[in-house]
């Protein structure tokens, strides 16, 4: 993920701090708002099969209006992060070990995901070929 190295880190830090007065049950609401926009446009997006031909050229565009709500997203988040780190005086190895820790629980949500269809499709096969046998 070459563009998580491209940010201007210390350009977002200070946009953060200068945005602090900005209480953080306010930045959640905002956080849910881009995120309700990116549905929002996802959504039309690939529902857009039915689009006339006038319409291909706002397609185009909503590429770049998805990816411009889903930064907006990562922007909020990543502030509320920052704003979090600070409010309850944590240090960056504790996020990222708290991050860690939640990509290991999805990895292993993912896990059982896999081995759980594994075993509905074996027990799906073993009853239709019982429900072919009579």
């Amino acid at each position: 993920m070459k563009f998580i190295k491209a940010i201007d880190w210390e350009l977002f830090k200070r946009c953060s701090q200068s945005d602090k007065e900005v209480p953080i049950e306010n930045k959640l609401l905002k956080v849910l708002e881009e995120a309700g926009e990116l549905a929002s446009i996802w959504l039309a997006y690939i529902n857009s099969d039915n689009m006339s031909k006038s319409s291909f050229k706002q397609l185009q565009k909503g590429k770049d209006q998805i990816m411009e709500e889903a930064l907006d997203v990562l922007l909020v988040i990543t502030d509320i992060i920052l704003n979090l780190k600070q409010e309850l005086h944590l240090n960056d190895d504790e996020i990222a070990t708290l991050f860690n820790k939640k990509i290991e629980k999805w990895v292993y949500k993912i896990k059982m995901n896999q081995l759980l269809n594994q075993e509905l499709k074996k027990w799906l096969d073993a009853i239709k070929e019982r429900n072919d046998g009579k």
